[in-house]
């Protein structure tokens, strides 16, 4: 587990590391959208203020428990190793993450430097693993509110001041803008979405047989563990479905806000532009695990059912 972990992170680091200047384009292009003045009624700020609410209540539920789960797998095993040497001498030095230890750690001072090591490892799991999760999860939550703002701006575009005409024009271009953004989310992170869904799959299957061995022999440190991890990976995936899910419902909701629009009153050509925003509207801006399949919250429990399922096959061999 530990090393499909770190195996994991660094896929991440590289695959940002490879997209780092659609990202860079991606950051720089949404930059103004965070300018309070952009937004004129009371209804496209609270928009705003509740996409940004689920970026920061994904980041609350997946960087804390992190820190705190990586902390007591990490300390369970260190405390105990050093208690059990310290009592009898002859016991050997166990370090927390299980790696083929080059050398063996034999004293005190190899045993410090080996633990230092691998704490260093958390930090890398948090910034690379965590830290990847919530960069996608505020882009992608970000482009699903301006989404359902430009939605809300569909009324005041007959009402334009310099005609409907001009407002239609300013949010065929809006509505091009965010098509190419989503463009860019999802070649940036596909790679990186495919990684986590696959490593979720089998982590979830993993962790919970865990889980169930330290059940049957009530080791209660173990058990609170792989507990608050198992809920870290559903929670973590669920903000990742339903992230996809939203961005999915909000870019098809404009064909219907335009369709609900008093378009009947514009001349020939105007309606013939909102026509052909429709018809690109109905095709949803989807975030894809590697182009195999769309992150959807029917994705979700499709990978709670296959964990299971697999958890079940480990259990009848095991």
């Amino acid at each position: 587990m530990e090393n499909m972990l770190m195996f994991v992170t660094l896929l991440k680091f590289g695959v940002c590391r490879m997209k780092c200047r659609s990202l860079s384009i991606f950051l720089s292009e949404t930059k103004s959208d965070y300018v309070i003045d952009n937004y004129k009624t009371k209804e496209e700020k609270l928009i705003f203020m509740k996409y940004n609410k689920f970026s920061y209540i994904f980041i609350m539920a997946s960087l804390p428990p992190m820190v705190l789960t990586s902390f007591l797998y990490y300390f369970k095993t260190v405390i105990p190793s050093m208690l059990m040497v310290i009592a009898n001498s002859s016991y050997e030095y166990k370090l927390p993450y299980k790696i083929k230890q080059i050398p063996k750690p034999y004293d005190i001072k190899s045993y410090t430097f080996g633990c230092v090591y691998q704490f260093m490892s958390i930090v890398m799991v948090l910034s690379g693993y965590v830290g990847i999760d919530c960069l996608l999860a505020c882009t992608g939550f970000h482009l699903t509110g301006q989404l359902a703002i430009l939605n809300s701006r569909v009324k005041e575009v007959l009402v334009d001041t310099n005609g409907p005409r001009q407002g239609i024009r300013k949010m065929i271009l809006r509505h091009y803008q965010l098509i190419r953004l989503a463009d860019i989310l999802e070649d940036s992170f596909n790679i990186v979405i495919f990684l986590h869904l696959v490593c979720s799959t089998i982590l979830l299957c993993t962790s919970s047989y865990q889980m169930l061995r330290s059940l049957a022999v009530l080791e209660k440190i173990y058990i609170l563990t792989f507990i608050m991890y198992v809920g870290l990976l559903l929670s973590t995936l669920f903000g990742y479905c339903y992230m996809g899910e939203c961005l999915i419902e909000e870019s098809t909701n404009l064909c219907e806000a335009l369709y609900h629009s008093d378009w009947y009153e514009l001349s020939t050509i105007d309606i013939q532009s909102i026509c052909i925003c429709m018809v690109r509207a109905r095709k949803p801006l989807q975030l894809t695990c590697a182009k195999f399949c769309v992150l959807s919250l029917c994705t979700f429990s499709d990978i709670v059912k296959t964990s299971m399922a697999y958890l079940s096959v480990v259990r009848t061999f095991m």
